[in-house]
């Protein structure tokens, strides 16, 4: 669930959106969003499981709906998850490339996420023979809240500062996800942390409101011949879905460390059962 949070933070971008509607306050449907992000490399994915696999996919199907009554409060190094507040995330970077000069940093923080404990978990299925675990999840809404503030150079010579409010509303949010996992040393304990990780996101409709407190001039100045909004819109999109998903990872791999291997498996499978 995690990894739903941080992915959904700024995955609002629509690349047909008009960078001056995007940027005015209004209230905007942006209609359906997609994304495909893959970092690292999966092992292939054998088709039937087996039975130490069946037992682990059950126990952990379990795990994952007792959870949901820690989402509130959280435990250990799970995070209350709803509802989420954190207060500073990792600075975004945008760079230019040869399609569009824009680059810049933008910073968020108090990030407020309420919805994930309505998530329903259509499938988890782990081989522990190779370490991957498939997962597909949805949740029905999600309210997201966030304050940025960004320092924006476009065409090399057009400065824009903007500082404002973001508020997103995501309706029906399916993600279909395939992770690696491979047992690691982390603080002299031998604990599961996520390798590769590939995901597939849909979210039904997009609800988009950005109040700006600080919009500078030079955002007037942006034109057709300085840089095309689709192109800077799809741009910042492929970042924002880089960015979100090795977040991420991270942030589940610091969720991990909290159960070395010995302990994960002594929960997933019977006593009497071996790997």
């Amino acid at each position: 669930m995690k990894a739903l949070l941080l992915y959904c933070v700024l995955a609002y971008v629509n690349a047909d959106a008009d960078l001056g509607q995007l940027l005015s306050g209004a209230l905007l449907h942006l209609g359906p969003y997609d994304a495909v992000v893959k970092i690292g490399n999966l092992s292939r994915s054998y088709q039937k499981l087996e039975s130490n696999d069946l037992l682990a996919s059950r126990s952990a199907h379990q795990l994952i709906e007792e959870a949901r009554r820690m989402f509130k409060e959280g435990f250990y190094t799970l995070p209350p998850l709803d509802p989420y507040f954190k207060q500073n995330l990792p600075p975004f970077y945008l760079e230019s490339n040869d399609l569009v000069d824009l680059s810049g940093t933008v910073h968020i923080e108090n990030l407020y996420v309420k919805g994930l404990s309505k998530f329903h978990l259509q499938l988890i299925e782990i081989r522990l023979r190779t370490g991957r675990v498939d997962l597909q999840f949805t949740v029905p809404n999600l309210n997201i809240d966030a304050d940025l503030q960004a320092e924006i150079l476009v065409a090399d010579i057009i400065p824009v500062h903007l500082q404002g409010h973001l508020s997103l509303v995501l309706k029906d949010v399916s993600i279909i996800a395939a992770a690696q996992i491979e047992p690691t040393e982390v603080r002299k304990e031998v604990v599961y942390q996520i390798v590769a990780q590939h995901s597939l996101l849909h979210i039904g409709d997009v609800a988009f409101q950005f109040k700006g407190t600080e919009l500078d001039a030079g955002i007037k100045q942006i034109g057709p011949d300085s840089v095309s909004s689709s192109e800077a819109l799809s741009m910042l999109k492929n970042s924002v879905d880089r960015y979100i998903a090795s977040l991420a990872l991270k942030q589940a791999n610091e969720v991990l460390t909290g159960a070395t291997v010995n302990q994960v498996l002594a929960y997933l499978l019977p006593e009497n059962v071996t790997r």
